[in-house]
């Protein structure tokens, strides 16, 4: 409640009014009952063969309908000034976590399934609604109650009272105990529903693969047991040198993976990322785009280090083509566009026009103007190359791309390459490399496995030592003359 306090203050003033509204209602509904004993004792006296005071009793009856009237009338303004404090402070609370999230290291949604996250902006913020919606008045409510009846009670008999008066400490033990006991339950509650909806949303979004391997009934069992900054350093025009000095990192701090590592890439060079699969080679990215914080040594930028440049000075240096295409539901100008402001038409066509999309884009019945959908008829290559398109107008001085060209025809893969070599030139870039032979012209190769860089240099220099990188080229070529062969016999 404490804690609570802090967002209610833009509204203290509301609350305030709430309250004594509350207060109202309730010392009505505590002086209602003295008059329907009046009112009772007047009819009563009938049995003693007394006349009834008509007079008396409409006026014992309109002062009870003006009581209750008013007490249900002050009741609902109550609930309604303390509905839209509620709201208000949710709003706060979600605004709040949503600029949290976007701070949070990516170490966080490691730990946490996005299920998790999400019950806490949704479920937990809700809840903590409902506590102010209800709590807060009906806690005044009831100390309100409490003195006016105690009061009430003393006034009629001050005998029967006492024995009251025992008992309602009693009564706080027993609920202090209670709640004592059950307050562990109420966070476990919060904390398993968080565990259900990261099960859910998990589930749902595998759903294919749940269904291709048979796992309906294993997911049924599961039972899912679930610094500040924001620096003030903001580098600009930047040249794109970047150095790497005696890098130490492990996703956990008892395991360095990357040991000891150094490297400079002068501004405008290709450094090529390559390794098999789990090797690490996004931890790279991840540790240049400050997702993860090293444990020792530094990272610089044009001789600055990036751990004293703000996150999201560090994240806009760096455009990315993933190869995860993710497009989402709008025109095609607007996924190209981005988060970028006052793009002009011409922008946009000449950055399509390079990364080969352009001819594609304006067969389209609406052509730049046409509204993705899920269901949008674009191939996984051509929605490459709008991501492609989209880093080109983004016009970073850096650049990363997770080369994704593995399961695309061999026209468009082409297609691809020129575009990535073109939004390249002058460019420092980052390649995370799959296809060996697309990189052979990179400045430098960091050869990775296991999680730690085990070879560096170039294509040349690689293959002359005869060590790891030279066995994973010649696996590569073997492979792809074993499939030319295969393609040839059949």
């Amino acid at each position: 409640m404490g804690k609570l306090i802090k967002y209610i203050k833009p509204y203290i003033t509301m609350v305030i009014i709430a309250l004594i509204f509350t207060a109202c209602a309730t010392t009505l509904s505590i002086l209602a009952p003295t008059y329907v004993g009046k009112l009772t004792n007047e009819i009563d006296v009938a049995r003693f063969g007394l006349t009834i005071d008509l007079t008396k009793v409409a006026t014992f009856g309109i002062i009870l309908t003006v009581f209750y009237s008013l007490s249900m009338l002050l009741h609902y303004f109550q609930n309604f000034i303390m509905a839209g404090v509620n709201q208000g402070v949710s709003k706060s609370l979600r605004a709040k976590i949503s600029k949290k999230i976007n701070k949070v290291p990516l170490k966080y949604f490691d730990n946490h399934s996005t299920g998790d996250t999400l019950s806490r902006v949704a479920n937990d913020v809700d809840t903590i609604g409902q506590t102010l919606n209800q709590s807060v008045a009906s806690l005044f409510h009831s100390a309100v109650m409490l003195i006016g009846v105690m009061i009430a009670m003393f006034v009629t008999c001050w005998q029967l009272s006492l024995v009251a008066v025992i008992t309602v400490p009693i009564s706080f033990i027993l609920i202090i105990i209670v709640m004592k006991f059950s307050q562990k339950y109420f966070i476990a509650q919060q904390q398993n529903l968080g565990s259900l909806n990261g099960q859910i949303e998990e589930n749902y979004s595998g759903l294919n693969v749940v269904k291709a391997f048979n796992c309906e009934e294993k997911v049924k069992k599961v039972l899912t047991t679930r610094r500040r900054e924001q620096k003030t350093l903001t580098l600009k025009n930047v040249k794109g040198k970047v150095e790497f000095k005696n890098v130490k990192f492990g996703y956990d701090e008892n395991k360095i993976i990357i040991k000891d590592f150094s490297a400079k890439i002068e501004p405008g060079q290709k450094v090529a990322i390559v390794g098999p699969t789990g090797a690490g080679k996004t931890t790279m990215i991840n540790l240049l785009m400050r997702f993860y914080e090293i444990n020792g040594g530094e990272i610089l930028i044009d001789d600055i280090p990036i751990n004293q440049l703000k996150r999201e000075n560090v994240r806009n240096l760096f455009g990315m083509v993933l190869q995860d295409t993710w497009l989402f539901n709008g025109t095609i100008k607007e996924n190209i566009v981005y988060s970028k402001e006052n793009v002009t038409d011409e922008e946009i066509y000449n950055a399509c026009e390079a990364a080969n999309i352009d001819h594609f884009i304006r067969t389209l019945p609406k052509g730049y103007d046409m509204v993705l959908e899920d269901d949008s008829n674009i191939s996984s290559g051509q929605r490459q190359l709008l991501t492609i398109a989209r880093a080109m107008v983004q016009n970073s001085p850096m650049l990363i791309l997770d080369e994704a060209t593995s399961n695309v025809d061999t026209r468009t893969e082409h297609l691809i390459q020129d575009a990535m070599d073109k939004v390249t030139k002058g460019r420092t870039s980052f390649v995370i490399a799959h296809r060996l032979s697309t990189i052979k012209n990179a400045d430098l190769i960091l050869v990775m496995k296991d999680g730690d860089i085990i070879e560096f240099g170039n294509h040349n220099k690689l293959l002359e030592q005869k060590g790891f990188y030279y066995d994973l080229y010649n696996s590569q070529f073997a492979l792809k003359s074993i499939k030319v062969e295969d393609e040839t016999a059949s």
